[in-house]
């Protein structure tokens, strides 16, 4: 936004503010005021009317403050009237609303301007928007306070010691992490390595090798016996920065612990499953790929493992029976739209020719936005249970046929001497009949 010096504000100030200086001042690449001895603002420079969208005549005097931010404005205020009257440099940031209406952060420098003759003429100043500033500060804030927090939450403790190894300096979390007592910030890392199992040790020490020869970042986790006997798993993390090695230490024990009672119960899954002749399946939908299947899935589609799990792309078009696709598909569908359930029974070509039955049961887990992300689940080979089932439905067909043919027989056989005997009571009537007439004569 352009603009025209004012003519009574240069004959007012005419050995300060002539048009070579307006000139110079509208070229600077930040905003710069100007105010005079009564401490109202007497100019102000093109790039700082182009910011806030304003004409000069409006910001002179004290216009200019209506656009700084409410909650700011009695501190600047104060901030600059109390310099003003000392006659001192200034430095101070505030918002300031811009022209579309958004409040950016300045960072404003005043200096007071004299005469030749040493005579205060006022103060000329210099606005920079730090706003981008501002909010990486803001940022860092946030991200030192999340960092605090979490090295708190997951009780991790810091540590610096020289190249040579010997001694650590530790912070209060790092001792309390050791169990050594409040106050401790030196220890002796010889001392330490005793409470380090052997195998940990010697593990150890070839990382700590090439985090100091080759520079590769050590991390490690370990057992650290504390000093009442029992015993902690902690994960170090650790990097050299100039001549001095920078690490933390954090506790692990439980996520140890747990780890070990998930490969128990895996392992008791495992053995279950295998007796009971089950594949165990769960399958990441996003990538269609298994996460986790157990040996009796490769054992009943006849798979290697140098083969790898199927995808569902593969089951459908190398293994699934054509007939079966839709009923696949339905299965799916009904599971997807419901509660989640799998039930499907379908038949799969081996690759050596050879057709199965399997049960599939499975459960399907969904994300909030109800999208499905993983399916789990069991597959029985019912292959014998079919062939059973189909000898049973083959021999009570038989017995069914066998039955009516039996009951024909019978009812033939009754048909044929129920007729003999009619004959041979209607000729023996036949024959008694003349002899009955004869009497009656």
């Amino acid at each position: 936004m352009g603009h025209t010096t004012s003519p009574v504000l240069l004959a007012e100030h005419s050995n300060e503010l002539n048009q070579r200086f307006c000139q110079v001042m509208d070229s600077a690449p930040v905003m710069i005021w100007v105010s005079g001895p009564h401490k109202g603002y007497v100019w102000f420079n093109r790039p700082w009317l182009a910011f806030t969208g304003r004409r000069l005549a409006q910001e002179v005097g004290d216009g200019w403050a209506e656009g700084v931010h409410r909650d700011d404005f009695d501190r600047c205020l104060q901030v600059y009237k109390s310099h003003f009257e000392a006659r001192k440099e200034f430095r101070m940031q505030y918002r300031l609303r811009r022209h579309d209406g958004a409040y950016r952060w300045v960072d404003d420098i005043g200096i007071p301007r004299y005469a030749g003759a040493g005579a205060f003429l006022g103060y000329i100043g210099s606005c920079t928007d730090i706003s981008d500033l501002k909010d990486a500060e803001a940022s860092i804030r946030e991200s030192e306070v999340r960092l605090r927090l979490a090295l708190e939450a997951a009780q991790m403790g810091t540590f610096e010691a020289d190249l040579a190894g010997t001694e650590a300096i530790i912070d209060a979390q790092e001792a309390r992490l050791l169990g050594l007592p409040d106050g401790t910030r030196a220890v002796s890392i010889e001392k330490m390595r005793t409470y380090i199992s052997v195998d940990d040790l010697e593990a150890s020490d070839l990382k700590q090798e090439r985090l100091t020869k080759e520079g590769e970042p050590y991390q490690h986790e370990f057992r650290f016996r504390m000093p009442d006997g029992s015993e902690r798993w902690l994960n170090g993390r650790a990097d050299i920065r100039g001549n001095r090695i920078f690490g933390v230490n954090f506790d692990v024990t439980e996520r140890k612990l747990a780890e070990a009672q998930l490969r128990e119960s895996e392992e008791r899954l495992r053995i279950a499953t295998n007796a009971a002749s089950l594949g165990v399946f769960e399958r990441d939908l996003n990538s269609d790929r298994a996460n986790w299947l157990n040996d009796r899935m490769y054992a009943i589609f006849e798979r290697s493992h140098a083969e790898g799990p199927l995808t569902n792309k593969v089951f459908v078009k190398d293994y699934l029976h054509r007939d079966d696709v839709k009923e696949f598909v339905r299965a799916r569908q009904r599971a997807l739209a419901g509660d989640g359930e799998l039930h499907l029974i379908c038949r799969i070509r081996l690759p050596n020719g050879v057709q199965r039955w399997i049960r599939i049961e499975g459960k399907y887990e969904f994300t909030e936005g109800r999208e499905p992300w993983r399916l789990v689940g069991v597959v029985a080979d019912i292959t014998q249970q079919k062939v059973l089932e189909q000898e049973a439905t083959e021999l009570s067909e038989r017995l069914i046929k066998l039955q009516e043919d039996e009951r024909q027989r019978i009812a033939h056989e009754l048909h044929d001497s129920t007729m003999q005997h009619l004959v041979a009571v209607s000729l023996n009537l036949m024959g008694l009949r003349p002899a009955y007439w004869l009497s009656k004569e």
